[in-house]
């Protein structure tokens, strides 16, 4: 497997917290899970969870000059491919993490966690077959986990091929 390659993480004694390699240019498959895979995300009435996902990964994205290839928000998950041209990844993850899940709090009306407690997954995309692969996964994440009959049709946020 050498076309993806995990970040590698090493320990910090003094911080107590697992450090990510990040370096600029990067290309990442990012994915994050609900706690315990509550259904969180789903799409709401006339589409604000994927207005509200939109504008945070808009204002996460801006802050720190990732640039985004594809997005999928889905139920209880969501995964992007993105490009991190300055090598801000943990702040790009902070920014989208934190203001997501005081989103979904609020809309929700949720008291607890939003998202699991551990990491979530980036893993670095190092070759162009990776990264097509990983944007057609994402793009077909709705059909390929049987949501929906074809990905045109989930109501939530998803980059369109079209």
């Amino acid at each position: 497997m050498t076309d993806v390659r995990h970040v590698a993480r090493t320990s910090s004694a003094a911080m107590g917290r697992l450090r990510r390699d990040v370096q600029p240019g990067k290309v990442y498959f990012v994915s994050r899970r609900c706690t315990r895979r509550h259904f969180l995300l789903t799409p709401a009435i006339a589409g604000v969870m994927a207005a509200i996902f939109w504008y945070l990964l808009g204002y996460a994205a801006l802050l720190t000059g990732v640039e985004i290839c594809a997005a999928c928000l889905m139920s209880s998950h969501f995964h992007l491919i993105i490009v991190d041209r300055r090598g801000l990844l943990p702040k790009f993850l902070h920014a989208l993490d934190r203001n997501l899940a005081l989103a979904v709090k609020a809309f929700r009306g949720w008291p607890g966690e939003v998202f699991d407690k551990s990491q979530c997954s980036a893993v670095e995309l190092v070759s162009p077959e990776a990264i097509i692969d990983k944007i057609a996964y994402t793009v077909a994440n709705g059909a390929t986990s049987f949501a929906v009959r074809y990905a045109k049709d989930w109501p939530g946020a998803m980059t369109r091929v079209d």
